[in-house]
């Protein structure tokens, strides 16, 4: 029969604070859909050229600041939950 233990020291409590980080991150993204809606149509509105220097380094910073705030809430979670489940004695 296996063993069940939870795992303490830093990697739990370290995966308790990402998926705490990942929560307010999805929050924030479920809260601004809009903007990043707004975001991608922008993007496609770049190659379009009726834009200035100015809107497409906008256009462009805002593009980024979307995909780190998603890849960062992803990577979160998959971490946070990793860290922070139970493991099995042998």
């Amino acid at each position: 029969m296996k063993n069940t233990q939870s795992q303490t020291g830093p990697k739990k409590i370290f995966g308790m604070i990402f998926l705490f980080a990942a929560i307010l991150l999805t929050l924030a993204l479920i809260g601004q859909i809009p903007a990043l809606f707004k975001s991608f149509s922008d993007l496609i509105r770049l190659f379009s050229g009726e834009t200035g220097s100015y809107e497409k380094g906008e256009i462009v910073g805002s593009a980024i600041y979307w995909a780190v705030h998603i890849f960062l809430s992803i990577l979160l979670w998959i971490i946070g939950r990793k860290w922070s489940k139970k493991i099995v004695a042998k």
